[in-house]
């Protein structure tokens, strides 16, 4: 465990970060099916959470805390990717080799093969995982954007663009390797990387009809990739710097009326693959317009036109609770880009920020 010198601040040791969070599908005897979370306890109770469950619908934190409450804990993980494709799974297969190409190349990441444990997630698409001593990841307040930085700079250079960038937030779950998925009946499980580049979706599909174990060599550091990720590290910290100080010489702008954008966002309702972040943004427009979290909860709720399940609505819930908890503020020309279906990135202000060369995997 971590020690301080008196007057120190506490230095983040990746021992500390034992804490998860479980959540888990149960279907009533209604056959309605609810999703619950806020369990929070350590590795070694996964065991019971399967058992519990029968290893049915489970989910983890795709982080792990130094403490039970992830909006004042740091983070701690692997760095993660998820790669979903609704209509044609074919196409985040081709979307993940492309990744796995580019973060091998010399020049750039380096990664060996052996470095990318790749998933078959149990529906929709592959999860695909670098354990963090390839990358040197230490723990970090902002590990969840960090981590989005990298992974905007892949979602531009696929051809199918099926990386998710909605997971990378503190609190999102990850559906637990070997676990049964409630919809489908196939198992998360781990896959080798010639099967995931010459198995058809079908054969694919045929494995995971059993739960399944991989061995991997033990993990080491790969310098290349260490200098590569701790440039985003730096990147960010840097942006987030110059940011802060933007936002101390902007008074939030408050307004009595609706503009046309963001009338445009509420009329529209709830559009897939941007709900989470139109979510945000209308928390943020209404907070600012003075109103209590009731009435922006009612709002969202008007918002949703009933399209959303209860699982998908209380994600937008706790969207909301994390805007107002942290006071966070959206621009207004963030919102018009969003109305113009832009959805809302790091990478929109970091443009701003700074001209980034090239891309990750090539050297310039």
């Amino acid at each position: 465990m971590s020690t301080q010198e008196e007057g120190q601040p506490k230095k983040l040791d990746r021992a500390d970060f034992i804490y998860m969070e479980i959540g888990f599908q149960e279907v009533r005897p209604n056959g309605f099916v609810a999703f619950d979370r806020n369990k929070f306890g350590t590795k070694e109770q996964i065991p019971l959470w399967r058992e519990k469950q029968k290893n049915t619908g489970l989910y983890r934190s795709a982080f792990m805390y130094d403490n039970m409450d992830p909006y004042n804990s740091n983070l701690f993980s692997d760095f993660f990717m998820d790669f979903d494709s609704e209509d044609n799974i074919g196409l985040a297969q081709e979307d993940l080799l492309f990744v796995i190409w580019v973060l091998g190349l010399e020049g750039g990441f380096n990664l060996p093969l052996e470095a990318f444990h790749i998933y078959f997630s149990g529906k929709k698409g592959f999860h695909l995982l670098i354990p963090w001593q390839y990358l040197g990841i230490q723990p970090h307040a902002n590990l969840d954007k960090i981590f989005k930085w990298i992974a905007e700079d892949l979602h531009e250079q696929c051809l199918n663009k099926t990386i998710d960038l909605v997971i990378y937030e503190k609190r999102r779950l990850y559906r637990l390797e070997n676990s049964i998925h409630s919809s489908t009946g196939y198992y998360k499980i781990p896959l080798q990387y010639e099967e995931a580049a010459k198995f058809t979706i079908e054969e694919i599909q045929q494995l995971a009809l059993t739960n399944r174990y991989l061995r991997y060599p033990l993990p080491h550091l790969v310098m290349p990739a260490v200098k590569q990720f701790q440039k985003y590290v730096d990147d960010f910290d840097k942006f987030e710097e110059d940011s802060n100080k933007n936002y101390e010489r902007k008074p939030v702008v408050k307004l009595d009326y609706t503009p046309d954008y963001v009338q445009k966002l509420i009329d529209e309702g709830p559009i897939k693959g941007q709900r989470n972040e139109t979510a945000a943004a209308l928390t943020s427009f209404w907070k600012n317009q003075g109103l209590e979290k009731e009435d922006i909860w009612q709002n969202l709720q008007d918002w949703s036109q009933g399209e959303m399940s209860k699982q998908e609505m209380g994600e937008i819930k706790m969207t909301m609770n994390s805007i107002l908890k942290r006071d966070l503020n959206y621009s207004f020309s963030r919102l018009r880009s969003l109305a113009e279906g832009e959805p809302i990135t790091d990478r929109y202000a970091r443009n701003k920020h700074k001209d980034r060369k090239g891309n990750i995997g090539w050297k310039k």
